[in-house]
C-alpha cells in the first residue's frame, strides 16, 4: 500500500503535564502505518507543546518580531520620523507579528500589567519605544510608551480576544 502525503505529515502528540514512559510507548496507527509521536508540533505558525504551555510559541513570536524590527531599522532611520509615522511603520512591520495569534496566546497569560512587562512580546514593544527616543534600557517604560502615545500590547491583545469571542457567539 502506498504512503500518502497526509500520512507522511501526520504526527501524534499526547497532551500531559508529564511525559511518562507509558504514554510515550502508546502507538497510533493509520492505514497500518505507525505515526511518529512528538513532544512539540508547529501548526501554521503556532508551536504547540505536549504540556499545553505556549512559552515556546511566545519566544518564537519574539524572535520573528525582533527580526522584522531590525530589518525595519536597517532600512529606515526611525528616529528622524515624526511620532505618527514611526508608530505606523512599527505597527505594519513589527507589531503585527507581536499580536499574531493573540486570541490564543493572550488568553493564557496573566492579567496583571506588572507581570506583562516581563513578557517577551512586550519587551520587543518597549525596545521600539526606547529605540525611537534613543534612551537607555533603564528608562521608565510607562514614560516611553506615553510619549509615543502607545498603550501596553496587553490592552490590544485583550481587545483581540474579546473581538474573537464576540464573533464566535
Amino acid at each position: 500500500m502506498a504512503v500518502t502525503s497526509t500520512q507522511k505529515k501526520s504526527k501524534a502528540m499526547i497532551f500531559s503535564t508529564k511525559l511518562s514512559k507509558r504514554l510515550k510507548q502508546t502507538k497510533f496507527i493509520i492505514n497500518y502505518k505507525q505515526l511518529q509521536t512528538v513532544d512539540e508540533y508547529t501548526y501554521l505558525w503556532l508551536k504547540i507543546s505536549f504540556t499545553g504551555n505556549f512559552t515556546e510559541s511566545q519566544l518564537q513570536t519574539k524572535e520573528k518580531t525582533l527580526h522584522a524590527f531590525y530589518n525595519l531599522t536597517g532600512c529606515v532611520d526611525l528616529k528622524r520620523l515624526i511620532t505618527k509615522n514611526a508608530n505606523k511603520l512599527y505597527e505594519k512591520n513589527g507589531c503585527s507579528n507581536c499580536i499574531c495569534g493573540s486570541e490564543i496566546l493572550g488568553a493564557y497569560t496573566k492579567l496583571s500589567f506588572e507581570s506583562w512587562e516581563e513578557s517577551p512580546v512586550e519587551k520587543v514593544h518597549l525596545l521600539f519605544c526606547k529605540y525611537y527616543f534613543g534612551v537607555n534600557n533603564r528608562a521608565t517604560n510607562i514614560a516611553c510608551r506615553a510619549e509615543l502615545g502607545r498603550f501596553p500590547l496587553k490592552l490590544l491583545i485583550n481587545f483581540q480576544i474579546l473581538k474573537y469571542f464576540v464573533q464566535m457567539v
